[in-house]
């Protein structure tokens, strides 16, 4: 056979453009971006009044640390999910996705171990720390799924 000769067998349209598919988690992170900065706007202003209101009644100061502590926490989860809202497109930044969400998980679980020593565990307190863990999961979940992409 001349290797001269044009192949007759099919063969896939060449990309002229080079377009190249998103990745395949980027609408688990920008969905579960946008819902960490609603749910931590509206945790912004509960914790803010929280803080404001402990502080004037004289609560301990463990309790009002604890407060300030979740406020914190509510301003870094604005923060991760605008970064997850930008990043979500862009399969080199899998790993901090990842790193974020691990982040927003740990404190988390601090929350929960710190309620723990403060006041009483009851159940709701952790169901509330099951239903906030589901977030940065799926922004682990979606990190994950962008960087096997890769």
């Amino acid at each position: 056979m001349n290797t001269n000769e044009p192949n007759n067998y099919y063969q896939p349209p060449q990309n002229p453009y080079g377009f190249v598919p998103p990745p395949p988690g980027k609408n688990l992170i920008f969905v579960s971006g946008i819902l960490l900065v609603i749910f931590g706007g509206i945790g912004v202003l509960l914790t803010a009044l929280s803080l404001i209101g402990g502080i004037s009644l004289g609560l301990d100061g463990a309790i009002v640390l604890m407060i300030f502590y979740e406020f914190i926490v509510t301003v870094l989860t604005i923060v991760f999910g605008v970064m997850g809202i930008i990043n979500a497109k862009k399969r080199e930044k899998a790993q901090s996705i990842m790193n974020m969400g691990i982040a927003l998980c740990a404190m988390k679980i601090v929350d929960l171990i710190a309620a723990a020593m403060i006041v009483d565990v009851t159940m709701s307190t952790v169901v509330g720390v099951i239903i906030g863990l589901i977030l940065p999961f799926l922004f682990i979940i979606g990190g994950n799924m962008n960087k096997q992409g890769m």
